[in-house]
């Protein structure tokens, strides 16, 4: 998956571009960075209509590249090192979405098949 963020891509835009391609992931923003291993509190985190150039101190334009086998750390510290958000990546099970540390495509083998099919 590839996605353009600049400083008018909304938190949204984002979401459902993540989501459409892990469908059973989500990810959302917060204020501050998590620990590892650790859970972001519910109140740090940011609404999902502001603009990326709303919150990040570097204002630049780039492309993300997030394939399947990336490890949800890479992909959160991509976030934060190339673009200044903070994020974290949520996994969806029994309709609750809870924090998860492996690559993308070991929490459902059928994701890497839908991304590929995509192509």
């Amino acid at each position: 998956m590839h996605m353009e963020i600049n400083d008018y891509t909304t938190l949204r835009q984002i979401r459902k571009k993540f989501s459409e391609y892990y469908p059973y992931l989500q990810i959302e923003f917060y204020n501050t960075p998590h620990r590892k291993q650790e859970v972001s509190e519910r109140d740090d985190m940011i609404d999902h209509y502001k603009t990326v150039g709303m919150i990040r101190k570097t204002h630049l334009s780039a492309i993300l590249e997030i394939q399947p086998l990336y490890k949800v750390s890479a992909v959160e510290r991509e976030f934060r090192e190339r673009f200044g958000l903070s994020v974290q990546v949520l996994s969806k099970e029994k309709n609750k979405f809870n924090k998860i540390k492996y690559c993308l495509t070991r929490l459902k083998p059928i994701i890497f098949l839908i991304t590929s099919m995509r192509k």
